[in-house]
């Protein structure tokens, strides 16, 4: 049986292959219709491609006459054969001499059913469907618990778990807590973070703490986009112990026992209890050594006194500790009947600002109970006792209240205080307490100690204030031969600035009056403070005239100059001559016949054609933006007139 080979030829060219003894006759091949539409086949009728990569979708055309196009098709929703847009840069291939198509990129709505197409001159011949499956979606993630619960200062580890196709390229986690919404990732603070990543997707925390509580989202990306796990909560709980006393002083008889009251209420759980004793600024920690004192135990807090002495009288805290931190309670008070009264301060160390009430908190216990409480105020090696009877600076102090309130403090209040509690025993005192006044007269410092401005220009003098309280108000004063005045600064034509908000004293066109020595002045409510002195020279002044001759003589008709030399800063902008003979002044008209000179760069007056007129007194002037200068008197006596 003979075999039929799968390719079309003509007639005419399988006859040509037989004679060249190339292919088998005519009859024995597969021969293609003439004028027929091609023949098109697709290689698979199924291909599967991962999403993002490339695939090639098979098709082989025969026709006779030569196919001249090829195009696909790909069947829409609405079961529509819709072209393949070759415009497109993912597509490729679709030609005559290359019929595949070749997608790049593949995407999820890429999937379907496809056909190939040929046309000829005689029709078009079409493929069956292929049927393309685009595999792989976005990541699918998920958390193993809705709810976690860490201790504070320990590590938790937010569990994630996911399935990925195509594979994963970023894992991040999304913490919300209500107010923040805060992205986590591999390289998020390594201190404080870890996992997070691909290959180990959960989240470890470090040292969890209260800030990191909130909603936890675990997302995973890869190629198609990015999953997004169910919602975690992340609690932390635990803080530093809580430690409260049932009674805040106590009064028990000497050589019998009391128990001082401690309750802990805490998580973690606490790992220590301890007690310390304060007496007249001491602190003392307690040893539990199973003989005077008992208790102070994780199981146990509060503290057994057996045999009371009159020195076991102070001030107590309970202290408890975990892995937080330690909490203290409040203090508790043991007053020793039969003893003077226990006395301590609430603070040891307080401060207020100058102008504002205080108060120094004092705390007595007193078996018998205080008949009197005073205060004594210890400033440098002066002690005094405190006048209650000055009801306008001086509050409290009494059996009752006794705590020493202070109205109004001021610089002198500034000092050590001892609180003193008096019963049939004697007297207790307690320890120095320190008050520190903040406050006082404004600090004053001037940008610049020495100045200098041109004649007619502006200038500023810098003035920086520090004050606390707050200054309010600013002024200055000019010192100048002597005398000083207070600048008014009401004159705003001349001045500005100089005020709370703008301490610095501006002055507007300076002139020689203004060349003086300044200071600026500042005041709060502690006083008032000043600065140095500043020194602000005005440079520039009238023009300074000089004649090297102060006689000449010419013969008449002939020409004389008369000399004039100017100094002048600012440089002068004019100069003239005038002429006096007797109470009469003339100013002197150049006119570049008779008068020469007398110009800004050439100062001296030539008289041409000396006449007897021309005699008498000759002054020069110049003149710059302060004023004008002149020389001394020039005597021109013309030869045979009255004055040679």
């Amino acid at each position: 049986m003979e075999e039929v080979i799968n390719i079309c030829f003509s007639c005419e060219l399988t006859e040509i292959l037989t004679r060249m003894s190339f292919v088998k006759p005519c009859s024995s091949l597969f021969v293609c219709p003439e004028n027929s539409a091609p023949v098109v086949n697709v290689a698979s009728n199924a291909y599967s491609v991962n999403i993002g990569n490339s695939i090639t979708l098979q098709c082989n055309v025969q026709a006779n006459p030569f196919h001249t196009s090829v195009k696909w098709q790909r069947v829409d929703n609405n079961d529509n054969a819709v072209d393949i847009d070759m415009t497109n840069s993912r597509y490729n291939g679709s030609q005559v001499n290359s019929p595949s198509l070749v997608i790049s990129q593949t995407i999820t709505s890429d999937e379907g059913r496809y056909f190939c197409l040929a046309t000829n001159a005689v029709g078009t011949g079409q493929s069956q469907q292929t049927y393309l499956t685009v595999v792989g979606s976005t990541p699918t993630a998920t958390v193993d618990q809705p709810q976690y619960s860490a201790n504070k200062g320990s590590d938790i580890t937010l569990q994630c778990s996911y399935t990925a196709n195509p594979a994963a390229s970023m894992v991040r986690w999304e913490r919300d807590n209500g107010n923040t919404v805060v992205e986590i990732g591999d390289t998020t603070n390594n201190n404080k973070y870890g996992g997070s990543a691909v290959s180990s997707p959960s989240l470890i925390i470090y040292n969890a703490e209260e800030s990191d509580e909130g909603n936890y989202k675990c997302k995973v990306t890869n190629s198609v986009g990015t999953g997004i796990s169910p919602t975690t909560n992340l609690e932390v709980v635990g803080n530093i112990p809580i430690v409260t006393v049932t009674t805040s002083a106590y009064i028990v008889d000497v050589n019998s026992s009391i128990t001082l009251d401690c309750q802990v209420t805490v998580n973690p759980t606490h790992t220590s209890v301890f007690w310390q004793k304060v007496t007249g600024g001491n602190t003392e920690t307690i040893y539990i050594h199973g003989g005077k004192y008992n208790g102070s135990s994780i199981s146990n807090p509060s503290l057994n006194i057996s045999d009371v002495e009159f020195s076991d009288a102070g001030t107590y805290y309970c202290y408890a500790r975990n892995s937080v931190g330690t909490g203290s309670s409040t203090q508790v008070v043991l007053a020793v009947s039969g003893n003077t009264p226990s006395v301590s301060l609430s603070q040891n160390n307080m401060t207020v600002n100058y102008g504002n009430n205080v108060t120094i908190g004092c705390v007595v216990v007193a078996n018998p109970y205080q008949t009197s409480v005073y205060w004594q105020k210890i400033s440098g090696e002066l002690t005094v006792t405190i006048d209650m009877t000055n009801t306008s600076k001086y509050g409290g102090a009494t059996v009752a209240l006794p705590s020493l309130y202070i109205i109004g403090a001021d610089t002198s209040d500034g000092a050590n205080y001892v609180c003193f509690a008096v019963n049939s025993n004697g007297t207790g005192q307690s320890c120095e307490g320190t008050l520190t006044v903040l406050g006082y007269t404004p600090n004053i410092s001037l940008t610049q100690n020495t100045m200098t401005v041109n004649y007619g220009n502006n200038v500023t003098i810098g003035c920086v204030v520090s004050a606390n309280p707050s200054h309010t108000s600013v002024y200055w004063q000019k010192i100048s031969g002597g005398q000083t005045v207070t600048i008014d600064m009401s004159n705003t034509y001349k001045y500005g600035g100089g005020n709370v908000a703008s301490p610095s004293l501006y002055i507007i066109r300076a002139d020689t009056s203004d060349a003086a020595y300044y200071v600026c002045f500042a005041t709060n409510s502690v006083g008032t403070g000043q600065s140095s002195l500043g020194t602000l020279t005005v440079a520039g002044n009238i023009p300074i005239i000089t004649v090297p001759t102060s006689a000449y003589i010419v013969n008449i008709d002939n020409s004389i100059t008369l000399a004039c030399q100017v100094t002048a800063y600012p440089t002068h902008n004019s100069v003239y001559w005038q002429k006096v003979i007797g109470a009469n002044t003339k100013i002197i008209q150049i006119d570049g016949e008779k008068y020469t000179g007398s110009s800004v760069t050439n100062h001296g007056l030539t008289i041409s054609n000396a006449q007897f007129s021309d005699a008498g007194s000759y002054y020069c002037y110049a003149a710059n933006s302060v004023g004008t200068g002149s020389s001394t008197q020039i005597i021109v006596a013309v030869a045979g007139s009255e004055y040679f």
